[in-house]
């Protein structure tokens, strides 16, 4: 579980590969509960063979959680193995007393890790071995500070203190954990658009600025990949319909469905500006992985995120925004494409241009 991603992480494009292609913690808390909503109906389509995966691991993990206790934690996560190496220093956490302590194995037959003794790598913490402890040898410590020790009838003044003190530090993690959801979730104040790159257009009438559709599209530049010094500018192509696709190599429904914007182009590149505009997070070397087909439509770079952004999108891809010869956009929206549908959004074009 190590080594998957420090292979990734010292490649050219470091990827985060245990989380992208082991993890199932986000496919369970973003994916599932992203396409369980009614609203999010249209985005299956986006779907591929990377959530399919992860799908299968997060149930083949939740069956094995049935049977064996933590079985994610003690087996697959790396950040337990990474926190086992600090278990034997750690500030607070589960001690023994060795003069006290009469190798009965008591703790380890109650230990739901299976550790092969208290404190070691596999140790949770937890406590449970601390009331079973027939020598009371065990206990929860704070440096030398008690936090927790064996149940007795009368609570020596060494656990009261510790009470109080776990009390002050429930306390202060409240705190913290309030103050963090305040900070985090307070109203931010309004913030003006992100400036586009360039913004030469000339404005022909009254209608706003901004990435609804009946809207005039905001004006943009951006780098062409595989030209010197070339620039797509969406000012440059006022008189015909243009398609903007927003995509990233670690996009799969992205990748997927640029064949139909290259198809698009060689069918209707004469009258029609068709661009596909790779996001600002670049996890693979865009221009050799391009050099493995033949497209012939213009691919750019969104350098700092700020086109993507005037045009009201995220993270979340593909994007696709269809724009009339006047400037008007026609269609906006985040999800998977065919062919059959831009041709579509094309007549649709030339429809909103004639009005």
């Amino acid at each position: 579980m190590i080594l998957v991603p420090l292979w990734y992480a010292l490649q050219s494009y470091p990827v985060p590969a245990f989380c992208k292609y082991i993890c199932p913690a986000g496919t369970f808390e973003g994916a599932i509960g992203l396409l369980s909503n009614p609203a999010n109906r249209d985005k299956f389509s986006m779907l591929g063979i990377l959530f399919t995966r992860k799908f299968v691991i997060m149930l083949i993990i939740a069956l094995a959680c049935v049977f064996i206790y933590r079985a994610f934690c003690r087996f697959l996560c790396p950040l337990g193995a990474i926190y086992g190496l600090f278990a034997k220093i750690a500030v607070v956490g589960v001690k023994v007393e060795a003069p006290k302590c009469t190798s009965c194995g008591r703790c380890t037959a109650q230990c739901p890790m299976d550790i092969r003794r208290v404190g070691d790598h596999e140790c949770i913490h937890c406590g449970r071995c601390i009331d079973v402890c027939p020598t009371g040898a065990i206990s929860l410590k704070a440096g030398r500070i008690p936090l927790r020790g064996p149940q007795t009838d009368a609570p020596s003044e060494q656990q009261r203190r510790g009470r109080r003190i776990r009390l002050v530090a429930w306390a202060v993690a409240l705190a913290v954990l309030v103050g963090a959801l305040w900070y985090f979730n307070r109203p931010e104040p309004a913030t003006p658009a992100p400036e586009t790159p360039v913004t030469t257009a000339p404005v022909e009438d009254d209608t706003p600025v901004g990435y609804e559709v009946g809207m005039r599209a905001p004006d943009f530049s951006v780098p062409v990949y595989g030209a010197d010094g070339s620039v797509f500018t969406l000012s440059e192509h006022r008189g015909k319909p243009v398609i903007v696709n927003f995509w990233a190599t670690w996009c799969t429904p992205c990748c997927g469905e640029l064949p139909y914007f290259d198809e698009i182009y060689r069918t209707y590149g004469n009258d029609t500006a068709v661009v596909a505009i790779h996001s600002d997070l670049v996890t693979d070397d865009v221009e050799a992985y391009l050099a493995n087909y033949d497209y012939q439509l213009p691919f750019a770079l969104d350098e700092t995120g700020s086109v993507i952004q005037s045009f009201g999108g995220s993270t979340m891809l593909p994007q696709t925004i269809v724009i009339d010869a006047n400037g008007i956009i026609v269609y906006n929206a985040v999800g998977s494409v065919t062919y059959e549908v831009l041709e579509n959004l094309l007549s649709q074009a030339e429809e909103s241009a004639k009005s």
